[in-house]
């Protein structure tokens, strides 16, 4: 639900936060991210994308979805640019891309300006090095043997990533003056 169309200055804490994504299926893992911007009246705004919503500023509990988040603290140096980028997403009202504008490409892109998506890397290269393997250890073997490779590899690359991503220390619950 969108309760803002821009991020306020002079924010007193400015976190990535990561989830689970809701809804994600046992065998592949999504990790949902968001950046949070808290200021000093106890107002808690988070700016994310969701393939349904869009790019949209939510309260904290919206974005928790009653799933486990962790968060990761940016640079108090780095305040200023993240609320200028927030902003200039939100006015240029961006559609999702699974491949070029994603929860994590805003959240990079918010923090420091490079967006990337982690997650995607980890499956581009997971995905390859299994094709590899495939091409080269079955190299008569039909298609199907060199796509499942493929497949696999991309399945560990995203569950690697994974398991170092939802590290983080847990993320506070947001305080009774949030809007």
């Amino acid at each position: 639900m969108k309760v803002h169309k821009n991020i306020p200055e002079h924010p007193c804490s400015v976190e990535i936060l990561s989830r689970p994504k809701a809804g994600a299926g046992e065998l592949v893992s999504v990790v949902h991210q968001g950046v949070k911007f808290t200021y000093p009246c106890g107002q808690i705004l988070v700016v994310h994308i969701t393939p349904n919503e869009g790019l949209c500023v939510a309260s904290f509990d919206e974005f928790e979805a009653n799933l486990p988040v962790s968060s990761v603290h940016v640079d108090e140096r780095h305040h200023i640019g993240a609320v200028q980028r927030a902003n200039a997403l939100l006015m240029a009202e961006k559609t999702y891309s699974v491949l070029t504008l994603n929860c994590q490409h805003v959240t990079s892109f918010i923090a420091t300006g490079d967006a990337q998506s982690k997650e995607l890397q980890s499956v581009a290269i997971g995905s390859g090095l299994g094709y590899l393997l495939g091409a080269t250890a079955f190299k008569t073997q039909s298609l199907a043997i060199k796509v499942g490779f493929t497949i696999a590899g991309g399945l560990i690359g995203q569950l690697l990533f994974k398991k170092s991503k939802l590290k983080g220390t847990p993320a506070k619950a947001p305080s009774a003056l949030q809007i």
